[in-house]
């Protein structure tokens, strides 16, 4: 089976430090991946993780933002300090109760 890593690490090293993250596919040439400079559109980006997800086979309504949800959810549990998790999310304030309430009905034991 594909390792998640190992895909993700080599998407990383192929796009190396600069430009945005989320770059247009190019064609391949011989075994080669290539993505280019220029960023995903908007509407692909909006689709990207439904498609993924359908193609993975997994079952219901997939977002982007849902897959936000549950980076956040992971790295909390994962014992990262909320000023981090923000950073990497994007969230602007931070509430201890509420994350906790949050994961807790996201992820019951």
């Amino acid at each position: 089976p594909r390792c998640m890593y190992n895909i993700f690490e080599t998407y990383l090293n192929i796009l190396g430090n600069d430009g945005c993250f989320y770059r247009k596919p190019l064609a391949l040439v011989g075994n080669t991946i290539r993505y280019g400079k220029q960023p995903l559109g908007v509407n692909k980006l909006e689709g990207l993780m439904k498609e993924m997800c359908q193609k993975a086979g997994l079952t219901g309504n997939y977002t982007n933002h849902s897959g936000k949800r549950t980076c956040a959810t992971a790295l909390y549990k994962a014992g990262l300090d909320e000023q981090t998790i923000m950073g990497r999310t994007g969230h602007r304030s931070s509430d201890d109760e509420i994350e906790r309430k949050v994961s807790a009905v996201l992820n019951p034991p």
